[in-house]
């Protein structure tokens, strides 16, 4: 097999402006993020590697909140370098590491290893994550535990695909530090849950983030592979899920069976512009209005230094009906619970096997 030659990997921020002659994207380079401001940071999926690709997600937020003139909010995106890491082994590796068993690989498994392998030994901890931390939590953290707490209140972030994982990295290694300032675990916990992290199609674990976290994902979004049971019966079942709210292990999971018209695009966060419901299917369009909602409410209630708002209210408004999409949720959770229990029964024990 060939060499893989060590490249260094590293993150740029930037923050949306208006477009010019010096910003044609629409966007401009900062060092940070300007600490004790309404701010959203997007943190895009692993094809983020450019200006252009970092502009997208923030036209997309940006006419959220330009429709409802949320005008007064930093837009913020990253854009990634990965040099020689690869970002579907750091994928595999959080999931395995939180106990999800990963029944197969996209690649073959010596070719993992050696890439795994060449990550411990080159970069064993990713510096693109130290720089984003560097650029967007650090500023937020304080010696003074109340500034901090306010700060962290004044901070959300939207993740598409490899954002989630990206996300729960910056939660783990913001905890540490806190850990460090001689906080106990009650107040790390009471900052973190400060910071919200709205996601689409995250390709992480859900359970236990750091942040308040809310996800939205479409059953019929192959991409979003949790590698567990859950994954696969919705995925399995997708022509049977009614857009449902799940609440398990301190995560909140919005779902449908089948957001986009075609499929095409399923993964996508094409959808939250206003004027994309075109490609949308009706439960696609009850999905993404409601991401809306959170977007805007969870940013109005930052930028008017007000607590942030309970689940159903922040995804409420708009035409949807939070208490109908949580019935609907724990009928799928119940049923796929079910259906799995009748599953295990009909499986012989290992030893009766004839």
């Amino acid at each position: 097999m060939n060499q893989i030659n060590y490249m260094p990997s590293t993150a740029v921020l930037v923050k949306a402006v208006t477009k010019s002659f010096e910003h044609p994207y629409g966007v401009m380079e900062v060092d940070a993020i300007t600490p004790g401001r309404p701010a959203i940071v997007i943190l895009g999926g692993d094809l983020t590697s450019l200006p252009r690709h970092a502009n997208y997600y923030t036209k997309e937020i940006k006419s959220v909140l330009g429709e409802c003139k949320l005008n007064d909010v930093d837009v913020y995106a990253v854009y990634y370098k990965f040099g020689s890491r690869n970002s579907y082994v750091e994928r595999i590796n959080m999931f395995k590491n939180v106990g999800h068993r990963i029944k197969f690989l996209k690649v073959d498994d010596k070719i993992f290893e050696k890439r795994d392998d060449h990550m411990k030994q080159t970069e064993p901890h990713a510096l693109y994550i130290k720089t984003i931390f560097d650029m967007v939590i650090r500023p937020i953290i304080s010696t003074d535990v109340k500034h901090t707490r306010q700060n962290a209140a004044m901070l959300r972030f939207y993740t598409h695909s490899h954002g989630g994982y990206v996300v729960r990295e910056l939660g783990k290694k913001m905890e540490r530090v806190l850990e460090k300032q001689k906080l106990n675990a009650k107040q790390i916990k009471d900052i973190q849950k400060q910071i919200i992290a709205i996601q689409y199609g995250p390709i992480a674990p859900l359970e236990n983030p750091e942040f308040t976290t809310i996800t939205f994902g479409s059953a019929s979004d192959t991409a979003m592979n949790l590698h567990n049971q859950f994954t696969e019966y919705v995925q399995d079942n997708s022509f049977d899920v009614l857009p449902s709210y799940i609440c398990t292990n301190n995560s909140h999971l919005f779902i449908v069976g089948q957001a986009k018209e075609n499929l095409i695009g399923e993964h996508d966060p094409k959808g939250l512009h206003v004027n994309d419901d075109e490609c949308l299917t009706p439960d696609g369009k009850i999905l993404f209005a409601a991401q809306r909602n959170v977007i805007v409410n969870t940013m109005r209630a930052t930028a008017n230094k007000c607590p942030t708002p309970q689940i159903h209210n922040l995804v409420s408004g708009n035409g949807i009906d939070f208490d109908s999409m949580k019935q609907s949720g724990t009928n799928l959770y119940q049923r796929m619970l079910r259906e799995i229990r009748i599953q295990m029964r009909q499986i012989p024990k290992h030893g009766r096997q004839k």
